[in-house]
């Protein structure tokens, strides 16, 4: 679902002005200058052993390499968080892995995937109290990918101004669980299959069996009450998702960058790095892309991300 992705350093810099060059309007293409301050791509790389085929992201706007291709729609009006959502939901990743051959997931492969018609977020379901599914969808999103002020002109573009939200990783846990449950509905995937799709995720499975079986407990649970057939609210999501703790304005220990009104008042210091622990249940619940372990210790660049999903999700 959405996600935050550990990076190395790139091997040689580039310069602003070459990514600024490479986002400005091309006329042989009926494509606009991206203006926006923030970016969409996936992870190119997608072996076998990987828990996730699709990795999809959004980060600040910087320079990449050639494995984290990019999206640039023609229009950004759309329900771009959508998206995102709809690339990060396990349903999707289960398409992908029938077709992708090899270890990468090319523009040719990802223009192949079963992904949504943005005219579907125009539609309101019976879990979704009559909101549109895209009013429905963003809250959760905007909480999922907004944890630095390396993204706010991300949570900008989605309406929101105020401090990033604390990463709560039971909140996480639920929301993405949210997600997935209401992306195997949109899909129309009935309830016995559900099981079949989670269980076909087996190095996921292999690899952390116990946050494995949390993730489809909790997804398979959210999913039986969506299918009721009415309004659907989280009994153990509480504030409602967007409405999360925050960091005090100013302050936000996975930003890297200094945010454009000045430094912190209240600067934290870096973590420091942890010594890698085994992953259990209770501590490990993310599942999905996006791990606890991905944000420990003091060099981490933060994507976004598995728009839904967590651990070492690749």
């Amino acid at each position: 679902m959405i996600t935050a992705e550990k990076t190395s350093l790139p091997r040689h810099w580039v310069a602003e002005g070459n990514v600024e060059e490479r986002l400005a309007e091309d006329r042989s293409v009926p494509r606009k200058a991206w203006r926006h301050g923030w970016l969409m791509g996936w992870r190119d790389v997608c072996r076998a052993s990987d828990d996730r085929t699709v990795i999809a992201t959004v980060l600040p706007r910087t320079a990449v390499g050639h494995t984290q291709p990019l999206l640039l729609p023609v229009s950004a009006d759309g329900p771009m968080h959508a998206l995102l959502a709809n690339l990060s939901a396990f349903v999707l990743d289960f398409a992908a892995r029938q077709k992708v051959q090899g270890a990468h997931l090319t523009y040719t492969y990802l223009e192949q995937l079963p992904v949504l018609p943005p005219a579907t977020y125009d539609l309101s379901a019976p879990w979704t109290q009559d909101a549109h599914l895209a009013d429905w969808i963003r809250p959760r999103v905007l909480e999922l990918t907004y944890t630095s002020y390396e993204m706010a002109p991300w949570a900008k573009y989605l309406g929101d101004d105020g401090p990033p939200f604390v990463w709560d990783e039971r909140r996480r846990f639920l929301m993405r669980a949210e997600l997935d449950a209401a992306y195997f509905h949109l899909y129309g995937i009935e309830r016995a299959d559900v099981d079949l799709v989670l269980d076909s995720f087996r190095a996921f499975k292999n690899k952390q069996p116990a946050v494995f079986q949390d993730t489809k407990d909790e997804i398979i649970r959210v999913y039986e009450a969506m299918a009721e057939g009415r309004p659907f609210t989280h009994p153990s999501l509480t504030p409602p998702p967007a409405q999360g703790p925050r960091h005090p304005p100013g302050t936000s220990p996975l930003t890297r960058v200094i945010p454009a009104g000045g430094p912190p008042k209240h600067p934290t210091a870096p973590a420091s790095k942890k010594k890698r622990r085994g992953k259990s249940a209770p501590d490990q619940l993310g599942g999905g892309l996006f791990g606890l372990d991905e944000v420990e210790g003091g060099d981490i660049q933060l994507d976004m991300l598995n728009l839904f999903g967590e651990g070492e999700q690749k």
